[in-house]
């Protein structure tokens, strides 16, 4: 039986960079929780526009395991900037589907 603990290899993103925007987010949020377990180097990228959900809250406990970039996705300069330098950068979006 496939569940969410053994759909994914445990070392799938060990040493990864992972992007994720909406990370202060609740799916943004739980993502980079399961990818700090399985031990990737998280950034998240949030623009914390109120009414969105993100906060801060979400990513207590893994606050000092991921680094976090209050940003517009959109803008492709500052997004440029984060990826430089992660040419392994896998780019994930949490973004609920409506």
């Amino acid at each position: 039986m496939l569940n969410s603990d053994n759909l994914l290899s445990a070392d799938l993103f060990d040493g990864t960079s992972v992007l994720i925007t909406g990370g202060l987010g609740f799916l943004g949020s739980n993502l980079a929780r399961r990818l700090v377990q399985m031990g990737a180097r998280v950034f998240l990228v949030d623009n914390m526009l109120p009414g969105g959900g993100a906060s801060r809250f979400n990513i207590a406990g893994i606050q000092d395991r991921v680094e976090v970039r209050v940003s517009d996705a959109r803008d492709s300069q500052a997004m440029a900037c984060m990826i430089r330098g992660n040419a392994s950068c896998t780019t994930l979006r949490a973004t609920p589907v409506t």
